[in-house]
């Protein structure tokens, strides 16, 4: 488990968890509800030479796979006065990629879940003020060379969000053949324009390899 809360209003013990190899998940707490670690991560089957145990296995209620999730961080359930679309959610993030997110589950179900905003933050903690408005708490790590090592933060809207709302998304291609990274994708030869380079500490990519390539558009810099 990483960070416990529990919510008076509604009765919510919530729990999130760090996970192992592949998943990361938070748990709506029920009593004593068997959530299988460490046979299972989250709803998968992790270690098949363990025993399950004579009770069912209940699965998380939030889940998400290293794509998305790197080390979930549980938070609160928001009761602050600032984020009225929030109240009622739980509100955690990631210590991994920064992100903050938000689920409201009804007492039967997760009724929405969605990202709030991407961080540069280690997020370590997520919690609220004397009012009920939203701290996170920032370990520094690595990202921050270039500016403040840790700290606490609050979240706040955007001014210009009404109109970050209504602006039409981009499309993003969702093949390496429609995105115009590469001259050849057998041989994965970069098209013209797109540099390759390398990064002083490769990341951990679950076992996969990774490259890196940048593109600037026509006539743009680069500091």
């Amino acid at each position: 488990p990483w960070r416990l809360t529990y919510d008076p209003t509604s009765g919510q013990l919530w729990c999130g968890e760090n996970g192992q190899d592949a998943w990361e998940y938070a748990h709506l707490v029920q009593r004593g509800a068997n959530y299988g670690w460490s046979a299972f991560e989250g709803s998968h089957r992790y270690n098949t030479n363990r025993a399950v145990g004579p009770t069912p296995i209940s699965p998380p209620t939030l889940e998400f796979p290293h794509a998305e999730f790197r080390s979930l961080t549980g938070g609160i359930v928001y009761r602050g006065k600032q984020f009225p679309e929030l109240v009622g959610a739980y509100v955690f993030g990631d210590f991994g990629t920064g992100r903050l997110w938000a689920a409201h589950h009804d007492g039967k179900k997760v009724a929405w879940m969605r990202e709030l905003i991407d961080t540069p933050l280690a997020v370590t903690h997520v919690t609220a003020d004397t009012d009920g408005e939203l701290l996170l708490a920032d370990y520094g790590f690595e990202r921050a060379r270039s500016g403040p090592r840790g700290g606490i933060y609050r979240l706040a809207r955007r001014a210009d969000s009404a109109a970050i709302a209504s602006t039409p998304s981009v499309v993003f291609p969702t093949r390496l053949s429609s995105a115009g990274l590469f001259a050849d994708l057998t041989r994965l030869t970069p098209a013209p324009g797109v540099l390759a380079y390398a990064i002083n500490a490769p990341g951990w990519h679950d076992g996969a390899t990774g490259t890196h390539h940048l593109a600037l558009p026509t006539g743009s810099t680069l500091e």
